[in-house]
């Protein structure tokens, strides 16, 4: 091999094709492992498929998490209210539903939206089966009264994760600390998530 010299760099002619071509050897034995990774992945195929089989017969099938994403053969609901309270009415029912029996439901989030004036305050409250709940959620200075909205429309949302069942009661009132003058002030609920019907979710679950 004849060897060049010049400006300071210097290589044997035939050095750059041994580092960058492979040898035959070489790409041989890298056909051989793409081979063997081949082979054993349609080894593992039968094995998974015989499990998704297994699965099936058993009744079950996998979900995403209930509280995440709704289930197979769901109903995705999403019920919402905006009063404009005009004087000397201070007081609303935003929301007044009853889930039928037979239902299963996943009350995921709400959102709260209020325009009030300076020296207005808005509050929500809101009852299961007559029952307040979401003891922790509002204001901690001032017994966890729900009075402040996160934005200047629905789009925020506040995690609910309430499991409901056939037959729940759900209200929500809306108040204001004092009446207003026209044209009064708006106030909002509304509230997301999905109902599963008993027959339907037997089936899913194979019961």
């Amino acid at each position: 091999m004849d060897e060049y010299v010049g400006n300071d760099i210097s290589f044997v002619e035939g050095d750059l094709n041994d580092r960058f071509e492979p040898s035959l050897d070489t790409m041989g034995e890298r056909f051989e492992e793409a081979d063997e990774a081949a082979e054993q992945k349609s080894q593992v195929q039968p094995q998974q498929a015989a499990q998704v089989v297994e699965l099936k017969e058993s009744g079950l099938q996998g979900e995403f998490p209930m509280h995440l994403y709704p289930p197979r053969g769901s109903q995705t609901f999403d019920m919402r209210r905006n009063v404009r309270l005009v004087a000397p009415s201070v007081l609303t029912t935003l929301i007044d539903y009853t889930l039928p029996e037979g239902i299963q439901g996943f009350w995921r989030t709400y959102s709260l939206y209020s325009d009030v004036p300076a020296g207005v305050n808005a509050q929500w409250t809101v009852f299961l089966n007559e029952q307040p709940c979401f003891p922790f959620h509002g204001d901690p200075l001032n017994n966890f009264k729900i009075t402040l909205a996160l934005g200047i429309d629905l789009s925020s949302e506040i995690d609910a994760l309430l499991e409901l069942k056939g037959g729940d009661h759900i209200k929500v009132v809306g108040e204001l600390s004092a009446p207003v003058a026209a044209p009064g002030a708006a106030i909002a609920f509304r509230m997301k998530g999905w109902f599963v019907a008993k027959a339907i979710d037997m089936m899913r679950r194979g019961g």
